[in-house]
């Protein structure tokens, strides 16, 4: 299994929101990195020539990609998943390896380098009443749960709370929140390669399976 760090930089994307960002990696570091304007695909195409002009890369030059899945801003979520793919089927980058992290995982393990705090629950914002979470517990052996959860499991615990997504509303006035760590993301991958993962195609996270309706003429069609 490709590790995800081998010598040459990589193309970085993180849409985690509420910014979405592109950025070049290299050993732990970031060597470039810039927040969206907007989720576009013109303006992804321009942030990554900015970067490798900032570099002077090429996209050959490049290891591969590093994608975050989410959770996060869906829209900006499917435009990275779609010009990432794009990129990857282009016969001059058949050599690119594909690597994906989750973005609520990563920034519970920015916590539990930061804290010594033996648990915690860390929530993001999902859905009316439902959250994203991490269960941590590092009692014995460091260990990350992921789950999802209605808003009565906030009364069980102290939570703690990271912006993912644009419906940051949804975090109850006066809690307790943390930055999502973007400017730690390669160092906390480098550290922890368990949480880097090699995939053959790029999808966004998606916490239930999709549903898909059964197709009826009266429905569909109106008939």
């Amino acid at each position: 299994m490709n590790d995800g760090f081998k010598e040459n930089p990589w193309l970085v994307m993180d849409a985690a929101g509420p910014s979405s960002y592109v950025g070049i990696s290299e050993n732990g570091h970031w060597k470039a990195l810039y927040p969206t304007e907007g989720p576009s695909m013109e303006n992804l195409h321009e942030l990554v020539r900015r970067a490798l002009r900032e570099m002077s890369l090429s996209l050959e030059e490049l290891e591969g990609v590093q994608y975050a899945e989410g959770p996060g801003s869906t829209l900006g979520l499917r435009l990275s998943a779609m010009f990432l793919q794009i990129l990857l089927q282009t016969p001059r980058l058949s050599h690119w390896s594909c690597c994906s992290y989750n973005n609520l995982e990563v920034a519970a393990v920015a916590q539990m380098d930061e804290t010594r705090a033996a648990s915690f629950s860390l929530f993001a914002p999902w859905k009316k009443g439902h959250y994203h979470r991490a269960r941590v517990d590092q009692l014995v052996t460091p260990k990350i749960v992921l789950d999802n959860c209605d808003e009565t499991a906030l009364h069980e615990v102290d939570p703690l709370f990271v912006r993912l997504g644009l419906r940051n509303a949804a975090i109850p006035k006066g809690a307790r929140e943390i930055a999502y760590p973007i400017e730690r993301v390669p160092e906390l991958l480098f550290v922890h390669r368990d949480r880097l993962h090699s995939v053959s195609s790029l999808n966004p996270y998606s916490p239930v399976p999709v549903a898909f309706a059964r197709w009826e003429g009266k429905r569909h069609c109106g008939a």
